[in-house]
């Protein structure tokens, strides 16, 4: 975590043809400053074609100033099929 903020929370959505085929809500309450966390999600079902995945920060705090900041350093989609 590239900031100073404490609470990380966004929804992850795989989106295919404008429906919503996959999401996860991926939350840390107490995070630490300058700190990598990684994900490994595995979806139940394989998503074939073209797709796109879109990220929502859900602003934790609730805050209206500049909080809530997550920097997504690399994104790799593997195709176990």
């Amino acid at each position: 975590m590239q900031f100073s903020d404490t609470k990380i929370k966004f929804t992850i959505q795989i989106m295919q043809n404008g429906e919503e085929v996959a999401s996860k809500v991926v939350e840390n309450s107490s995070a630490t400053k300058l700190t990598a966390y990684s994900l490994d999600w595995e979806l139940d079902t394989p998503v074939e074609g073209d797709f796109t995945i879109v990220i929502t920060n859900n602003s934790p705090s609730n805050s209206t100033s500049n909080k809530d900041r997550t920097a997504i350093w690399n994104i790799q989609w593997v195709n176990n099929n």
